[in-house]
């Protein structure tokens, strides 16, 4: 089914720093309990992200968003190195200072 919004690049900006961190874990497939494990944060925190992922893409339900984390992998991994240092910086800054 194709969806009838179209998807706006221009909407990724308002995602927060720990937002892109779920989403992009989301790309790769992960579970709430293996990112929250990975962002040492709990599971329910996963979830209000995913949530608030969801309302500022305009994607209903976590099928939905993490259908569109696989299809727009690359997209979103290209957009968030333009943006933020790369993944393993992130990685390595969780486990120095949690």
């Amino acid at each position: 089914m194709k969806n009838p919004h179209p998807f706006d690049k221009a909407r990724l900006c308002y995602l927060t720093l720990s937002e892109w961190k779920v989403l992009l874990c989301l790309t790769d497939g992960w579970k709430n309990s293996e990112i929250a494990e990975m962002l040492h944060i709990s599971q329910r925190t996963v979830e209000t992200y995913r949530y608030r992922i969801g309302e500022k893409l305009d994607l209903s339900g976590y099928g939905q968003l993490a259908f569109f984390a696989w299809k727009n992998r690359e997209l979103l991994q290209d957009t968030y190195d333009k943006e933020f240092p790369p993944p393993i910086v992130l990685i390595k800054y969780n486990y120095m200072f949690n």
